[in-house]
């Protein structure tokens, strides 16, 4: 299955040479230069990530963001800006953007995390847990069990396939 990948850019012609790009990576692209046109998308179509460009839309473009995340909470973004507005990129991230880009950027690369992006988006999808946060749970019982403590190891990673207990009504 093409990842569903839908570009947030109101320059017609970068929007229209990312998504050439993108479609020749492999991704299934749709397009919108507005609000309007990208709540349409998110409704109507499988989006796994979107790319959102603050160049344009500047502030504006973060209420995009959390337009996003409220229709589409597993959908994962990725920012595209310019090194002038580095605040908003900032903002950006911390209401949960997947990554950040500055121009001028590396096509490969863009690609690249697209496709992290939407193995995240999947995963979140599916109720499983990212890899990164279980390579961080490995970790920390790896931590434990040399610390000497390997039942507490093992009981963390565990810590997830218990079975729920049921409250006493």
């Amino acid at each position: 299955m093409k990842t569903g990948l839908v570009i947030v850019e109101i320059d017609n012609h970068f929007r229209e040479n990312l998504k050439l790009r993108m479609e020749v990576e492999g991704f299934k692209v749709y397009v919108a230069g507005s609000l309007i046109e990208l709540t349409r998308q998110l409704e109507r179509r499988n989006i796994e990530v979107v790319l959102l460009s603050l160049m344009e839309l500047k502030r504006e473009g973060l209420k995009h963001l959390e337009a996003i995340r409220k229709l589409k909470s597993t959908a994962e973004i990725i920012i595209i800006n310019n090194s002038e507005s580095v605040d908003l990129s900032i903002e950006g991230m911390k209401l949960g953007a997947f990554d950040d880009f500055y121009l001028p950027f590396d096509m490969n690369h863009l690609a690249k995390r697209v496709k992290e992006a939407a193995l995240k988006a999947r995963e979140v999808n599916k109720g499983r847990k990212p890899v990164k946060q279980k390579i961080a749970e490995m970790v920390i019982a790896m931590s434990l069990a040399e610390g000497g403590s390997p039942d507490l190891a093992h009981d963390y990673l565990n810590r997830s396939k218990r079975p729920k207990k049921q409250k006493d009504v």
